[in-house]
């Protein structure tokens, strides 16, 4: 653990250097994030392994209360967006942090339900701007008519198959990383935990790298231009690919697997790490934002940060329970 903090730290500095800053920022702040997180997580982790003279462990319930904290702010992300009056703060924070283009896509949405006398997203009645208004004007009238809506709509003409199944994934996720980091500890193989999560966290860097290297030059097509613009081909081919290879170093360090079963556990979850981020794009297309949350710069919210294992970790803790 404290090789891998430090090797984190290291990176951080590195990056910390004004013209790498400047030349890989979204890269500097995700190393930064991951500073505070794994500090986190490995202090949590290390003292549910702690064991006392009755090879008990008395503070099992560490990383516990670690993963529920986490699930809780998951859970509030989701929820806050079928909120009418929460959902508006949230959009004008993030425009006010510049994370969120102006006119935001809600904006544009309410404004195309006026035009069209149809208040869709919140099936609330259109109100009716006169035709000397301007755009500026509508849009205001129309925020106004959202800032409103909460005590008018009910909360299933808002919420989505699309909310009810990241929901449904994410308390799953929660569920199955707390099963994972117990296994891991009965067992006495405590790098299995460490190895999933590292493995899963890889890929999202790994992608950007190889995006942003070879964007474009093999594939003129994005990957999901409608859910998400910016990923490509490229870095989710050679971005998952490279991913699966440092993670299965890690995993030789930290397990007892064979390489073979390192590198297919680790492209697996580079594989379904991609689906599972193309999921809560979805998510976030349907409400009209950018990022879920502001607390970690760099990545977003909390569901920002662990999108990429809502699909792979519970199928993995499975097999590891099941066959490994």
């Amino acid at each position: 653990m404290l090789s891998i903090l430090t090797i984190n730290l290291i990176v951080w500095i590195l990056l910390s250097i004004p013209n790498n800053r400047k030349k890989l920022p979204k890269v500097y702040l995700i190393v930064r994030s991951w500073l505070w997180m794994l500090s986190a997580l490995f202090m949590c982790f290390y003292l549910s392994n702690i064991s006392n003279q009755a090879n008990i462990q008395p503070y099992w319930w560490a990383i516990d209360i670690l993963l529920v904290i986490i699930g809780l702010r998951g859970l509030f992300e989701i929820s806050r967006l079928w909120r009418s009056k929460s959902k508006l703060a949230f959009v004008e924070k993030l425009e006010r942090l510049k994370v969120q283009p102006v006119p935001v896509a809600i904006h544009k949405l309410i404004f195309t339900s006026v035009n069209t006398n149809s208040f869709s997203l919140f099936s609330l009645p259109p109100s009716k701007p006169s035709p000397s208004q301007s755009i500026p004007a509508k849009a205001h009238q129309a925020t106004l008519t959202l800032s409103r809506a909460k005590r008018l709509a009910n909360w299933w003409q808002r919420v989505t198959w699309v909310d009810t199944g990241l929901c449904v994934a994410f308390v799953y996720l929660i569920i199955s990383l707390i099963a994972l980091a117990h296994l891991s500890i009965v067992r006495q193989q405590a790098g299995v935990f460490l190895f999933v999560i590292f493995a899963s966290q890889f890929n999202d860097i790994a992608q950007y790298l190889c995006g942003r290297w070879l964007g474009g030059r093999l594939f003129s097509k994005k990957l999901a231009p409608t859910l998400s613009p910016n990923k490509t081909i490229e870095g989710a081919l050679f971005g998952s690919l490279l991913s699966a290879l440092l993670a299965t170093l890690l995993g030789l360090w930290l397990t007892s697997f064979s390489v073979i079963q390192c590198f297919a556990i680790a492209y697996f979850l580079a594989i379904s790490g991609i689906i599972g981020d193309l999921f809560e794009s979805t998510f976030k297309r349907r409400h009209g934002i950018k990022d879920t949350g502001t607390m970690l710069a760099g990545h977003g919210g909390i569901l920002d940060r662990v999108d990429s294992l809502l699909i792979g970790v519970p199928v993995i803790t499975f097999i590891y329970w099941q066959f490994l």
